[in-house]
């Protein structure tokens, strides 16, 4: 590794450069590429001096490294660093909340943190090969990024304000950015930097048990609060056939009150009228072979709750009356023992598998912080971030030492990898029957989680649909481990078997869907083509009714046909191949010999194809 030493700062052009200098800032140049110079400008230093160097990497990368050192500790200053390269051909952009065209860089804005997203963003061509990537390795603090299109000298910018949001004080900090202008699949490269991020941070991944990426029932969707001990070991009863092997005990079951807001969370007693026996309720449902996880809102303690009065004094929030909750301050230590023992204590004394942990991206400042008047009276961490992560690092081992397979589910967008250290089970955020948002938050997961396993979210729909339609809720999310929340026992006869066959089909090719090689098309159109690669076999499947799917020689091929058309179009890059076309329940419709080159194939709607090596 060839490190440059810290460079002499000089007055020197920077390429469409949108920021100036004003009396008293301290501003630096680096020359990040050849050609390519990074500015970084600190309007008010206040006494911080700042150095910085650069890296080249392997080919085409390279790291910008920005060190902040003060003699008494501060707030420390806000800063940005810019660049603007060429377009190089670059058509879209890629971040983890998706793809979309090239925005204007004022318009281009996304931010990241411990429990929001990571800082990552990709320009790339037409071919979906990278043209110019960014990343930041500050993976808990917040992070504002700025990235698009110039319009004054119409090149890439990007540009990051970093402590933009209320800091605690500091004495010294240090911070990467990566560039990388290789040319290979943004797939590729995006997965690199999240690897680089996690290296440069010494983090890593919490290990994924194999139950983490087996078949799931929710009872959100299908009942919301009205959730009771009987009515769900029935749903069990039905699931366990079905082929799924895990239950998520969502919110409702630690209150009797049907409403939608938190005013009860914080107490986490069980409500009798919801399980009149916890414990006994999960060995039911281990008998039935289902391991049982339950939700907890971690965050939140609400405005009729018990433990409200106790915690008073020590909380981030209470002014959310809509929603009835108080967000507890986790820089507190018995805030923070509070919430792990309380977590500790369900797994163990319920026999549980597991625990949902939502909520965990309000732990943030709302307005003024607290602390700040009380001159941080209490509290051992003066930073949120470093007291989440603190948190969750007890939750985490405080679990595993009761469970070393404990399953750990979280929610995005707190799916980065810093809290990738913490859970095993990173689930797309809330979108009720829009399986659109599913297959493309689960494409955007895998790209960027390793060897997470990554869920849907719940999947819900009409009894009223057919079965086909109902099916391609389950096809777009189905590179995911697939989450279930309708109420069995009303579902008609013909989806019970649409659902049976998918489940079978999903436990079947699990490692081509899941754990294998995977691929994701065109995320800027929604990713109509998703690939999974096995070591034995290919999964495919298309969401467009004119897109083509290859085929690759010398493997078994699976196709899914993810729309409701009756046939789709293979580029079949070797010969003759033996295939046979199954419907949405798994019924063989048709065999027949797949020609090379392009084809046009019959199958039915939301059905598959199989293809011989």
């Amino acid at each position: 590794m060839h490190m440059k030493p810290a460079v002499v700062f000089a007055c020197i052009a920077v390429a469409g450069a949108v920021h100036s200098a004003p009396d008293g800032a301290w501003e630096g140049f680096a020359e990040v590429f050849k050609g390519d110079v990074a500015h970084i400008l600190c309007a008010e230093p206040d006494g911080w001096k700042f150095a910085v160097e650069t890296r080249a990497l392997e080919e085409g990368r390279s790291e910008l490294v920005v060190r902040l050192r003060r003699e008494n500790e501060a707030r420390p200053p806000k800063f940005l660093v810019e660049i603007a390269v060429p377009t190089g051909g670059a058509k879209y952009i890629w971040t983890p909340y998706g793809g979309d065209g090239l925005p204007a860089e004022w318009a281009g804005f996304f931010g990241s943190n411990i429990a929001s997203s990571a800082p990552i963003y990709c320009f790339k061509d037409p071919h979906e090969n990278n043209v110019f990537t960014v990343a930041s390795s500050e993976a808990e603090r917040n992070v504002s990024m700025q990235c698009g299109v110039r319009e004054t000298v119409c090149r890439l910018g990007c540009t990051w304000r970093m402590f933009e949001a209320d800091e605690a004080p500091i004495k010294e900090y240090e911070t990467k950015f990566l560039f990388d202008r290789r040319t290979e699949r943004y797939g590729k490269i995006a997965a690199d930097a999240s690897r680089w991020i996690s290296q440069a941070n010494g983090y890593t991944d919490a290990f994924t048990p194999e139950s983490a990426f087996e078949p799931l029932y929710s009872s959100w969707y299908a009942f919301h609060h009205e959730v009771k001990d009987e009515t769900l070991l029935a749903e069990l009863e039905k699931a366990s056939k079905l082929g799924m092997k895990t239950l998520i005990i969502d919110d409702g079951w630690e209150t009797a009150d049907n409403g939608t807001d938190f005013r009860f969370s914080g107490d986490w007693k069980v409500a009798p009228e919801r399980f009149a026996d916890i414990g006994d309720f999960v060995k039911k449902a281990h008998a039935l072979g289902i391991k049982v996880m339950m939700w907890y809102s971690v965050a939140f303690v609400g405005h009729d709750s018990a433990n409200r009065e106790r915690f008073k004094g020590k909380f981030l929030d209470e002014s959310d009356t809509n929603m009835g909750i108080c967000v507890l301050d986790p820089r507190f230590p018995e805030v923070r023992e509070f919430i792990v023992s309380t977590l500790a204590d369900a797994v163990e004394s319920r026999g549980l598998d597991g625990l949902k942990l939502d909520f965990i991206d309000c732990f943030r400042i709302y307005g003024a912080d607290p602390a700040v008047a009380e001159d941080y009276a209490g509290r051992d961490f003066r930073h949120i971030p470093a007291a989440v992560d603190r948190l969750m690092t007890d939750i985490h081992d405080r679990l595993c030492a009761i469970n070393p397979d404990v399953l750990i589910e979280f929610r995005q967008s707190y799916t980065g990898p810093a809290i990738r250290q913490y859970g095993n089970m990173l689930r797309v955020a809330d979108c009720p029957g829009n399986s659109l948002a599913n297959r493309r938050g689960i494409a955007n997961l895998r790209t960027i989680s390793g060897g997470t396993a990554v869920h849907s979210d719940m999947l819900m729909w009409n009894f009223g649909e057919t079965a086909q339609s109902a099916a391609l809720n389950i096809i777009d999310s189905i590179f995911g481990v697939v989450q279930y929340s309708v109420v069995l026992g009303n579902a008609p006869e013909e989806h019970l078997r649409m659902m049976a066959n998918w489940i079978d089909f999903t436990l079947r090719h699990k490692d081509a869907l899941l754990r294998g090689g995977f691929v994701a098309h065109n995320p800027e159109l929604g990713y109509p083509l998703v690939e999974g690669f096995g070591k034995d076999e290919n999964v495919s499947a298309v969401y467009g009714e004119n897109t083509v799917a290859p085929v690759a020689a010398g493997k078994k091929t699976y196709v899914l046909n993810g729309t409701l058309s009756e046939r789709i179009f293979l580029d079949n890059a070797g010969g003759a191949r033996k295939t046979s076309a199954f419907d949405t329940f798994g019924e063989k419709t048709a065999e027949f010999e797949l020609g090379g080159g392009l084809n046009a194939v019959a199958v039915p709607p939301a059905g598959y194809l199989e293809i011989a090596p």
